[in-house]
């Protein structure tokens, strides 16, 4: 079915897999810091605060002057902010500084010059 090994961590079979690595990224990080465990926010919690910071991605892309391209770098930044917290909690990571890297690399990938200065 996998034409190459990449794939298979690639393709999800529905929406509860991915529910599932993100109620486990958030218990992972509870478990390595037990020690303040009553201010730890729950799985949709997090999700909802996820979801603020992908909407404010798409406003940031629109801000950029070349849309036609600006379109792949759009979709491939969002790619990787969801992606990236399905390992990750939003407690780990801010998810703020995570949204500007993923501009950035979403850059660098679609081949788009950009300086970190920009961003």
């Amino acid at each position: 079915m996998f034409h190459s090994s990449r794939q298979k961590s690639m393709i999800f079979n529905n929406e509860s897999d991915m529910s599932m690595m993100r109620k486990k990224a958030n218990e992972n990080f509870k478990a390595t810091h037990p020690e303040c465990s009553e201010f730890f926010m729950t799985h949709d919690d997090e999700r909802l605060i996820c979801r603020r910071f992908e909407r404010q991605l798409i406003q940031f892309c629109n801000v950029f002057d070349e849309p036609s391209y600006f379109k792949n770098i759009k979709c491939t930044a969002m790619n990787y902010l969801k992606r990236f917290y399905l390992k990750h909690s939003a407690m780990e990571f801010y998810p703020q500084n995570v949204m500007f890297l993923c501009c950035y690399f979403a850059c660098k990938v679609e081949e788009f010059t950009i300086s970190m200065l920009n961003i």
